[in-house]
């Protein structure tokens, strides 16, 4: 046994899961993308999935990810046993295509064990190399270096970082069933060791989804008597790349998606062996210039792999789509916002570089009208502070603080039809509201209240490939007004949303969140693209001076051609020929490596007219290229360019209206 200082341990290890978790998981850097959805993004563009290619199996994308770049690859042996809730325990590599199954999951909120549904199960990645983590008792479980256990104290931990003495979070199997009578007892199981497997052929690991969870209970121990329950994580991949392909969650979709992806009424998206994936139009402009030395890389999990630390994106893809996350002690929440809106703002801070210090929240919402959700809506601009009775301007605060929270509610009108009493029809609803598992469940709570006092007489789902349509039927002589009020109090047909804009910025070479205002959010991504076009810009050139200078050499070589070939046939080797035609020719060496590796029957073909028009075609590149690194002006010309090329490409009208009045009760 090891004496250790409590205190001391405790602030170390919570410190260290906490910056992991704010750097690696929960906040956006200023590409607007969390790891996960970087490296969901940059993997497809890798395999070549482009919006003009075919779509390719989820599974097969999720499984490259987790193979090479996310290390919360979370797969288990295919021996570790899966508890399920009428009381069966099951091998998971048994549970490979088969629909979903009942377990208990963690709820972290409530330090309870739930019942929720695992599916999705498959085999995650191949691999040599396992860590075994062993309890006190001879109980074990075997997975990948970066599989995660939920410590006491610490929280997520990856099995390759657990130490000794560590508690995980376990629960008695005797008392778990379902229905859920009660909930198990949740204890703490020691660490007593960590070994590290090397396998002389590459094994099968496998993962798991759980709706609603990230989490379950695994199985460990040697024989049932000693059976104990603890906590495992689970894949986020597919979850994060379903919520991009969603087009009720993101303004603009970053994946094209082909299959069953979900409803706005919280029907969950099929298994990822049915669904289908590629990049839009839109996700590609974000990685198109990543092979162009713009961006830094770092060296994946195993360090087998290079990934992109960020994606030279063209817009700030966390105010256009939002994000959300919840980090220690911090939480970011960007509502979505109109690409072409964002787009007129960046301009506006481009055309007034040198003024960027003055620019003011209010100039930008010149351009900005507020934010901007996929499933439309309405958003008050003002609200009443609650302490104070004042008039608040929701937007004015939000882009001047980073803080602010709106008010927003479904649109209806009153129907009419003929031989049918007067109806409330909804065709749009709140950014976030599920229609079937919220809505109408909470319509359905309060029935008996809507239908004596506000003549509510029936609730019908119209809703259809034309969208939403909600109908609600009125008795003759009701007040649709006041049926519209009490329903706006009762459920999520009203609802506050809260705008936080936490991102990563670098300041004086650290990466700190910072809460950020238009302007602050703005400006940091013009000067990220600055450094993207210089650096692309410089790659360019380089290579086109490169070739330049290839070309010149060919045509040196096409000008003596007799005197090239002579030298050619009666050289002995080809380390003698480039000599002499660096002395005799006055080609310089890697000029003349080129002629010698070129067949002699296609340089005496060569057409001088086609590479002296090659040659002018790379001296205007090189003067082009040169203006744009001579001056930052130059340079923001480009910035401007490309963001309305953006404009004029995926530009589209609004879909949230906005009232500026204060909202009534």
């Amino acid at each position: 046994m090891k004496k250790i200082d409590l205190a001391k341990a405790v602030a170390v290890n919570f410190a260290e899961y906490a910056k992991e978790v704010v750097q690696d998981r929960a906040i956006t850097r200023i590409d607007g993308l969390k790891p996960v959805q970087r490296r969901i993004l940059y993997s497809m563009w890798a395999m070549g999935l482009r919006s003009n290619t075919p779509h390719k199996k989820a599974a097969r994308i999720v499984g490259d990810v987790l193979g090479k770049y996310h290390p919360h690859g979370d797969c288990l042996d295919g021996d570790t046993l899966v508890y399920t809730l009428d009381g069966k325990l099951l091998p998971i590599r048994s549970l490979v295509g088969t629909d979903s199954i009942w377990v208990l999951a963690y709820d972290e909120k409530t330090n309870k064990a739930v019942p929720a549904k695992a599916k999705a199960w498959r085999i995650g990645q191949h691999t040599q190399k396992t860590y075994t983590v062993k309890f006190f008792g001879d109980s074990f479980v075997e997975a990948t270096a970066n599989h995660q256990f939920f410590v006491h104290s610490r929280g997520w931990v990856q099995a390759c970082k657990i130490r000794c003495g560590d508690e995980v979070i376990s629960a008695d199997i005797s008392r778990a069933t379902y229905p859920p009578t009660q909930s198990p007892v949740l204890a703490n199981l020691t660490v007593s060791e960590v070994k590290i497997n090397q396998y002389e052929t590459i094994r099968p690991m496998y993962d798991f989804t759980v709706d609603g969870h990230n989490n379950m209970f695994i199985v460990v121990g040697s024989n049932p008597s000693e059976y104990r329950l603890v906590v495992a994580h689970n894949s986020s991949v597919y979850g994060a790349a379903v919520l991009m392909a969603q087009t009720f969650s993101y303004l603009h979709p970053l994946i094209d998606g082909q299959g069953n992806f979900g409803t706005i009424d919280g029907d969950p998206a099929a298994a990822m062996r049915y669904t289908e994936m590629r990049l839009t139009p839109l996700a590609e402009t974000m990685l198109e210039d990543i092979d162009e030395g713009t961006i830094p890389w770092q060296a994946n999990f195993d360090t087998s792999l290079q990934e992109p630390i960020v994606l030279p994106t063209r817009f700030p893809n966390a105010l256009v789509n939002g994000t959300s996350g919840i980090a220690v002690g911090m939480k970011t929440s960007i509502l979505p916002h109109n690409l072409a809106e964002v787009c007129k703002a960046i301009c506006y801070i481009v055309t007034n570089w040198n003024k960027r210090k003055k620019i003011t929240a209010k100039d930008l919402m010149e351009f900005v009208q507020g934010p901007d959700f996929p499933t439309g809506g309405v958003l008050y601009r003002y609200r009443l502070d609650p302490e104070t009775g004042q008039k608040v301007d929701s937007i004015e605060q939000a882009y001047s603080t980073g803080q602010a929270n709106f008010i927003v509610e479904g649109v209806s009108t009153e129907v009419r039809e003929k031989g049918n009493p007067k109806s409330l029809v909804f065709t749009e609803l709140p950014f976030k509201v599920e229609k079937g598992g919220t809505v109408i469940a909470q319509i359905g709570k309060n029935r008996q209240d809507l239908r004596k006092s506000y003549g509510l007489t029936g609730v019908a789902d119209e809703s259809g490939e034309d969208g939403i349509r909600l109908r609600l039927d009125c008795a003759k002589g009701s007040d649709i007004d006041k049926l519209r009020g009490r329903l706006f109090q009762k459920t999520s047909l009203r609802v506050t949303l809260q705008h936080q804009v936490l991102a990563l910025v670098e300041e004086d070479g650290k990466l700190l969140p910072k809460c950020l205002s238009l302007p602050e959010l703005l400006i940091n991504f013009v000067e990220f693209r600055l450094g993207v076009i210089v650096a692309r810009s410089k790659h360019h050139l380089k290579k086109a001076k490169a070739t330049l200078h290839l070309a010149e050499g060919m045509l040196l070589a096409i000008d003596k051609i007799d005197l090239v070939v002579s030298i050619i046939r009666k050289s002995k080797t080809a380390e003698g020929a480039s000599k002499l035609l660096q002395k005799v020719i006055g080609l310089t060496e890697i000029q003349a490596e080129a002629v010698l590796s070129i067949q002699l029957r296609r340089l005496v073909r060569m057409e001088k007219d086609k590479l002296n028009e090659k040659v002018s075609g790379l001296k205007k590149e090189i003067a082009r290229l040169s203006k744009i690194l001579s001056s930052e002006g130059e340079t923001l010309k480009v910035v401007e360019l490309e963001t309305l090329d953006l404009i004029s490409r995926f530009g589209k009208p609004r879909q949230t209206k906005i009232l500026a009045t204060v909202v009534t009760k």
